[in-house]
């Protein structure tokens, strides 16, 4: 099984080596509140089950994505997660990925908006959790400000690189912004 399957609701994925710890980081957000993450099933030796979060993944970057609703909606979710996986129990946890950071919390290290599950152009849930480790906030929040804000150059150096879609002076209003609703402000739709 390389892709995942949809089988009656439930989403099965081919195991990896760190299922367990997945599975078990998600029951520990989920206790604290985190409801907008996959439940997790079950697993054996060749697959994991988990719950399947209804909504759109963009992959395509649709202009809505770009709004500031969706940029502080990700910033405060960001957080929530960041809060609520900061005293998971690292012991025996197996990682497929090492951020090299001091661990404050356990880094989601793909928190974008093609992992993430949207309805009526709004977050509602994240997803693909292969990639996370114990790490610093700012690592991870580094990442996601660099695929939703985007900070990107704001036109491709090379043919087919990726590029933002705003002025640099947007970019920083926008990083602004990320940071203010991270932080738990209530700034971050306020300015023009």
């Amino acid at each position: 099984m390389n892709a995942p399957k949809l089988i009656r609701g439930r989403v099965h994925r081919k195991r990896t080596e760190s299922t367990e710890t997945i599975h078990r980081l998600l029951k520990h957000v989920r206790a604290r509140g985190i409801d907008w993450v996959p439940e997790p099933i079950s697993f054996d030796e060749q697959e994991e089950v988990i719950s399947y979060i209804e909504g759109e993944v963009p992959h395509d970057m649709p202009p809505w994505i770009w709004s500031r609703e969706v940029l502080a909606d990700a910033a405060r979710a960001m957080r929530s997660w960041h809060d609520a996986a900061r005293d998971f129990d690292i012991g025996g946890a197996s990682w497929s990925f090492s951020t090299g950071t001091e661990p404050e919390t356990i880094c989601h290290n793909d928190f974008a908006p093609y992992n993430c599950v949207f309805s009526g152009k709004r977050f509602a849930g994240l997803i693909d959790f292969d990639l996370c480790a114990p790490g610093s906030r700012l690592w991870d929040m580094s990442y996601t400000a660099y695929r939703f804000v985007p900070v990107m150059p704001e036109s491709p150096l090379d043919e087919g690189e990726e590029f933002s879609p705003f002025s640099r002076e947007e970019t920083i209003k926008r990083v602004e912004l990320f940071l203010e609703a991270y932080a738990g402000g209530s700034r971050e739709l306020s300015y023009s």
